[in-house]
């Protein structure tokens, strides 16, 4: 099934039976004397700052309980796997039993059936070590979320920004829907992680703070052996572990190496020998990173060559897929701010974030070059860390600190930062079919980000009395914010293939040859050959080989959901005649039903078929 995000604001009219708009709630809750009584206002904001304390008290164990808490909560839903979910666990079984056994699509990343494969294969059940392992990664993109956070800004950032993510719809929503994003998310978080290591906490070779009278002497000692590029390294290792579980973390890569390369032209000196070190020393820390890169992808990219003669290959399918069947998707370059940004409204701070990113954290070339002189005070490089300073005192300390250039440059991470948010979405907005899922793997850093603007705020509406918004207020209506979508999400159901019902009534029937499908929910639960008809275009040669062949075959399972037409594509429709005749001719049909996809009119119809 094909996931179909609803809107918060729509949801909650149903849900209370009344009109509420985000709009409307803004300005109820900014005069709270009007929303509730004066005592039950005392009461909220006694126990819920009770509450904020007690989880502050122990922050990191207070965060995993709750996303614990929420992710068995999801569980016990049981909501119904999507069609790659199917398909994911096909690829293992084809890889585990040589070809014999599941199903295998070329433009599919092979790391998460890998796993799923492995599971099955050492005896476990794909479908509860794939919710298991969804759960474990799940918890690790929260944990290295509140890691970076707390290396980059502060604990409540960090703990916030976490909890923001986990209580997220659009994350949580993939723990037990066993997908490729929680583990690629946890391999390319634990590779970021590993880069601001060693942009925030350097052992060697990049510390623009040390104690050393020369800053040309303090890049002397970056070398391709040092603890330094052994992180780096090991980071790349990450990110192409992370790119072989999804294909487009390639954007985490491409942020940092770019990031590297701007970091180098902000801080270009005048010295002629300086700058030759400092381009030394970017080249060396990018050469290290694509070190660990390619050395965890060319294996990949040599089976493809020697399976398809072509390197590329899952990569070029896998670009044209993404335009195919576009009309079943969203669309338009706006999709993304509405399917997600309007939809989780807290994640809106992100863009005043982004705005104050590009005004005031990164510095201007001159900005930064005085600052290091300052840092770095030479006889023979300036005539007075006196007079420097005074020549431009809001850059030295005001704008330097907003760029985090006191705590090591830690602006260069929020760039790394920005950069991934910023190719991501630049990357889907050009890709034809748009799926909201597809920016869940950037939402720690969206969340992050907003959560950074959001304090910054309330930290202001605290220090100005007079605010027409008063702090507590604001605070109460993030928190509103937050929970809404989390409600929303709870509350509803999604419909689709009664899988498990037709599964139970199979079992009565002696299914020991091969199973013709149009939909791959087979593959997760039948240890057999299955046949996809994949696309009305290949659905009638594909039965027909299997027909021209005299292969075997227990079951026929159709759906014309699965093989959809476009719009008043009547050739189209005449292939789902011509099929079905086909079918029908030479099968006898057992059982007949139907199912209701969210947000359409029709119903689906669904037949299974057994041979004459």
């Amino acid at each position: 099934m094909r996931p179909i995000i609803i809107t918060t604001t729509a949801t909650i009219t149903t849900i209370t039976k009344t009109t509420i708009t985000v709009p409307n709630l803004f300005m109820q809750i900014g005069n709270t004397n009007h929303f509730l009584d004066r005592n039950m206002i005392q009461k909220i904001k006694f126990y819920f700052t009770t509450f904020l304390t007690r989880l502050e008290q122990r922050p990191l164990l207070s965060l995993l309980l709750i996303s614990l808490l929420l992710r068995l909560i999801h569980f016990l839903i049981n909501r119904p796997l999507w069609w790659d979910s199917h398909i994911y666990i096909g690829m293992g079984k084809y890889i585990f039993s040589s070809g014999e056994l599941g199903w295998w699509e070329a433009f599919r990343p092979l790391l998460h059936p890998f796993l799923l494969g492995l599971s099955w294969k050492i005896g476990f059940d794909p479908l509860i070590a794939g919710k298991l392992l969804d759960l474990f990664f799940s918890l690790l993109v929260i944990y290295l979320t509140y890691k970076i956070g707390l290396l980059i800004f502060d604990q409540k950032t960090a703990f916030y920004g976490a909890l923001l993510l986990s209580s997220t719809p659009l994350f949580l929503r993939f723990s037990g829907l066993i997908m490729s994003e929680p583990l690629a998310m946890a391999l390319s978080l634990a590779g970021i992680y590993l880069i601001f290591l060693v942009i925030i906490n350097p052992n060697d070779g990049y510390n623009y703070n040390s104690n050393h009278n020369s800053s040309i002497s303090k890049f002397q000692s970056f070398h391709f052996f040092s603890r330094t590029t052994a992180k780096l390294f090991l980071a790349g290792i990450f990110l192409g572990l992370s790119f072989l579980a999804k294909f487009p973390q390639g954007a985490f890569i491409m942020a940092v190496i770019l990031a590297f390369i701007l970091e180098a032209v902000f801080y270009i000196n005048h010295s002629r020998k300086f700058l030759w070190l400092f381009w030394k020393n970017t080249s060396i820390k990018i050469i290290s990173l694509s070190l660990g890169f390619f050395i965890t992808v060319l294996p990949f990219f040599i089976f493809n060559y020697l399976k398809y003669y072509d390197a590329l290959y899952p990569l070029k399918t896998g670009n044209w897929i993404v335009g195919t069947a576009t009309w079943l998707y969203g669309s338009g370059w706006t999709y993304y701010f509405k399917e997600v940004f309007l939809a989780y409204p807290l994640l809106l701070f992100f863009f005043p974030y982004l705005y104050l990113f590009f005004k005031d954290i990164i510095p201007s070339r001159k900005e930064l070059i005085n600052h290091k002189k300052l840092n770095n005070f030479e006889e023979d490089t300036v005539e007075s860390k006196e007079e420097l300073a005074k020549s431009n005192p809001k850059s030295i300390e005001s704008k330097a600190k907003s760029a985090g250039l006191t705590s090591q440059l830690s602006f260069t991470a929020q760039l790394i930062i920005v950069l991934t948010i910023i190719i991501t979405i630049a990357y889907f907005i050009y890709v034809p079919r748009k799926e909201a899922r597809y920016l869940v793997t950037i939402l720690p850093l969206l969340s992050l980000c907003s959560i950074v603007l959001i304090k910054r705020v309330y930290e202001k509406l605290i220090s100005k009395t007079t605010s027409v918004l008063r702090s507590n207020s604001f605070l109460f209506l993030c928190v509103l914010l937050a929970l809404l979508p989390l409600i929303v999400f709870f509350s509803y159901s999604e419909s689709t293939i009664p899988d498990k019902e037709i599964i139970s009534e199979l079992k009565e029937l002696n299914i020991t040859e091969i199973i013709i499908s149009s939909n791959p929910f087979f593959l997760s639960y039948f240890d057999q050959p299955i046949v996809l008809l994949a696309g009305i275009d290949y659905a009638s040669p594909i039965y027909q080989t299997i027909l021209k062949n005299k292969d075997n075959y227990s079951l026929i399972y159709l759906s014309f959901c699965d093989l959809p037409c476009a719009p008043e594509d009547k050739s189209c429709l005449q292939k789902q005649k011509d099929l079905i005749n086909l079918i029908v001719l030479r099968n006898k049909e057992i059982i007949k039903g139907s199912y209701q996809l969210r947000n359409q009119d029709s119903s689906c119809e669904y037949s299974l078929y057994v041979p004459n």
